[in-house]
């Protein structure tokens, strides 16, 4: 084999060892930086659902109730002067519903709302793609100690048309169930510039000088890494125990 060859095959051994070396590690930190990522995604109040704090009474709102259920738009002792909160004075299981249909861009999305009393019974939905239970509670006149209540996220591939309510039965003899601030929240868009020449992330780089090699020759090959153009001398360790 002549010197050249054997200095080729030295320098590309070389090259595959410190790929190798870093790979793992390089790998690892990316995952736990999507997770961060997952972790600390933005969520943005909209104002895609009209009225959603009851302060206009039942504008925007399709209210469905039984004659004999009890039904307030405008109640006190919240934070916010006005809610809506429904009472069942009967023997009987009563159904009640509260809707508006907005439409959404395409995006990804989750339903918020703030409710107390025994609201066990109710589902606050979006559409068909989400939908969540309202927990039973003690009634509490401070709207601070009420319970705080998200769905899960959905993903709209276009505009659509979502139906946004609450709707479920209240229990026989229910003293009053209460429900306030329904919000719709949105992903917010991850704006980064993937372009190659602004993409970000780990570089290596091996050295390799023209030097003649003898059978037994001991080479040393220097790799160089870099992160957002940015020398570093080593890798961060993850850690993988629980």
């Amino acid at each position: 084999m002549s010197r050249k060859r054997k200095m080729a095959s030295i320098t590309s051994a070389g090259l595959v060892f410190a790929m190798l070396l870093s790979q793992s590690a390089v790998a690892d930190l990316g995952t736990e930086q999507v997770k961060a990522a997952e972790e600390t995604a933005k969520w943005v109040d909209t104002e895609y659902v009209v009225n959603g704090d009851f302060e206009s009474g039942a504008d925007n709102w399709d209210i469905n109730i039984p004659k004999d259920t009890e039904n307030w738009l405008y109640g006190s002792g919240a934070e916010k002067g006005y809610y809506c909160i429904w009472e069942n004075k009967t023997e009987e299981e009563k159904d009640v519903s509260i809707s508006q249909t907005v439409k959404l861009p395409a995006g990804t999305y989750k339903l918020g709302i703030k409710s107390t009393g025994a609201a066990g019974g109710l589902k606050l939905s979006a559409g068909e793609y989400v939908s969540t239970d309202l927990n039973a509670s003690e009634w509490a006149d401070d709207q601070s100690k009420w319970e705080s209540i998200e769905t899960g996220e959905f993903t709209l591939d276009k505009e659509s048309d979502v139906k946004v309510y609450v709707s479920g039965k209240l229990a026989a003899w229910n003293k009053g169930s209460a429900i306030d601030d329904i919000v719709l929240y949105e992903k917010e868009t991850d704006h980064t510039d993937s372009s190659e020449e602004n993409q970000k992330g780990y570089t290596i780089s091996v050295n390799q000088t023209e030097v003649a090699v003898e059978n037994g020759d001991t080479v040393n090959l220097e790799a160089k890494i870099t992160y957002d153009g940015k020398e570093v001398s080593e890798l961060p360790i993850v850690s993988n125990d629980l």
